[in-house]
């Protein structure tokens, strides 16, 4: 109307990116028909309540680089960011079913604490891959308070017990009980 596009747009609710290619003819000012492509991106939305519950070991393959998917994980906080172990304000969550864990990191002291339950809203983290020694591991960095969808006191974590023998790099950051 009046040389002037319009489009009516929607939220976008896929757990993806949606893509498109609008092809545009018209005729220029000369009498020539010209024709012009507009590449349009449409984020996936942000809402919280869109987000999709996903595996320990989705999560732990995901590419290094900005989560895009609208994705969470729920499990039991192993490490709180305090401990000497880590890094300051760097965490570990463990799942009650598989005992994997993966480990983020915060910016700012999240209000989570050894034991809790919690919901972490992986979209718009950073995964990183970081270099101790000669062995490299994932860290999901930018993680800020609204990165937590919810949180339960005192969950209960049946850490499993497990000879040296039998342990794995899929145990690496997992809370367990050696045997003997």
């Amino acid at each position: 109307d009046n040389n002037i596009l319009k489009f009516n747009i929607d939220n976008n609710l896929s757990p993806e990116n949606r893509f498109a290619v609008i092809t545009v003819n018209y005729i220029d000012d000369f009498g020539r028909v010209a024709e012009a492509y507009l590449k349009v991106t449409q984020y996936l939305n942000r809402d919280p309540a869109l987000a999709i519950l996903k595996e320990f070991e989705y999560v732990k393959s995901l590419a290094v680089g900005t989560v895009t998917e609208n994705i969470y994980v729920q499990g039991i906080i192993i490490a709180d960011g305090k401990t000497a172990n880590f890094p300051k304000n760097r965490y570990t969550i463990q799942d009650v079913a598989t005992n994997k864990a993966i480990v983020f990191d915060s910016g700012a002291n999240l209000d989570i604490t050894r034991g809790d339950n919690v919901k972490l809203w992986l979209i718009g983290t950073e995964n990183t891959a970081v270099t101790e020694g000669n062995f490299t591991y994932n860290v999901f960095t930018s993680v800020g308070e609204s990165s937590i969808l919810e949180k339960n006191k005192n969950a209960i974590l049946n850490i499993p017990e497990i000879y040296i023998k039998d342990l794995t790099d899929d145990m690496l950051f997992s809370l367990v009980t050696l045997k003997d």
